[in-house]
């Protein structure tokens, strides 16, 4: 195409230097269109490759920012597993601890209650001794409560006799006054505690017992007296004490109800009773200065007893008259 440019043009003025003008142009043009090109292509290349780099180096922090989000989670992970782990295996010791803590204490209470069971008669006796003797009125009308740290004390020697078990009760009992601590095996720590708690219920059981609920055959001679201080009292003799146990002169009681002042001699008593009972009021009233005398008993008067009785002025109660104690005691 050039080479007919040539041929047309040659003999038109400057149509050679038009035509030479064309031929380097298009020789620049053939020369630098491949150089230009592979540069461009060189650039798009680079660009290319640069952007796989990029691109590469991007996911590459993705990568490595979701491994190192991945990493803490797994160790979030492992470590709530493991406290969850460790929390179980303490819940599983706790649960352990209170079950044989719960099997121990059953076991122990068990023991315990088989220690109170095989002395139980020990303990019946020692409410019914402790009883009889706490219900003694003294000269001030109080009842001897002193007397149950003794009896308690005398109760579990029994007790640790029976069992075997060797205990110093004299110092303990030197301690206990002295106010200091001595300690004794937890049974009979629990058995003290248990003894006191049971009398002074059953005490206040007594109290509250109607005295016509009271078989009065079954007493002894002590709870015979306390039954008719008892009835007295339920019947307006605020005022009633007991005369000491020795050198009592012939009375067991002093009520007093206004201006009387009555002094009685209570005889629980299998057969009758004879002058002796009566004598022995009617020289308690002079001694103790008392407006008049009552002997009581369960059972029956003899005749001589009873004109004696009448003669002095003494009052004799038995026991079919105790069966209307309302009227007796007005």
């Amino acid at each position: 195409m050039i080479i007919e440019y040539f041929e047309i043009n040659a003999y038109k003025p400057n149509g050679v230097r038009n035509g030479c003008l064309l031929y380097l142009g298009v020789l620049i043009l053939a020369i630098t269109f491949p150089l230009v090109f592979g540069v461009l292509l060189i650039v798009l290349l680079v660009d290319f490759i640069y952007s796989k780099i990029r691109i590469s180096k991007i996911m590459g922090e993705v990568r490595e920012k979701n491994d190192m989000i991945a990493q803490e989670e797994k160790k979030q992970l492992i470590k709530v597993r493991r406290q969850k782990s460790v929390q179980e295996k303490e819940d599983l010791v706790q649960k352990m601890k209170e079950r044989h803590s719960r099997e121990r204490k059953e076991e122990a209470n068990h023991s315990r209650q088989m220690f109170f069971d095989r002395n139980s008669d020990l303990v019946e006796k020692f409410l019914e001794i402790t009883e009889r003797k706490v219900s003694v009125i003294d000269d001030y009308g109080d009842e001897n409560w002193k007397i149950l740290s003794n009896e308690i004390l005398t109760c579990l020697k029994k007790v640790s006799d029976r069992e075997g078990h060797k205990i110093d009760w004299n110092e303990y009992s030197k301690a206990f006054q002295r106010g200091e601590r001595y300690l004794i095996p937890i049974n009979y720590a629990l058995m003290k505690t248990k003894l006191k708690r049971d009398f002074i219920k059953n005490r206040k059981e007594q109290k509250l017992k109607p005295s016509k609920d009271i078989q009065i055959d079954d007493l002894s001679g002590v709870e015979f007296e306390t039954y008719i201080a008892k009835v007295l009292q339920e019947n307006g003799f605020e005022d009633v004490k007991g005369t000491p146990t020795t050198g009592d002169q012939g009375a067991d009681l002093i009520a007093k109800k206004g201006d009387r002042i009555i002094i009685i001699q209570a005889k629980r008593w299998n057969g009758t009773v004879g002058n002796k009972s009566v004598q022995e009021v009617v020289g308690a009233v002079h001694f103790y200065g008392g407006t008049e005398g009552w002997v009581i008993t369960n059972s029956r008067f003899t005749s001589s007893a009873k004109a004696l009785a009448h003669k002095s002025g003494t009052k004799l109660i038995d026991g079919s008259d105790l069966k209307h104690i309302e009227r007796v005691f007005s």
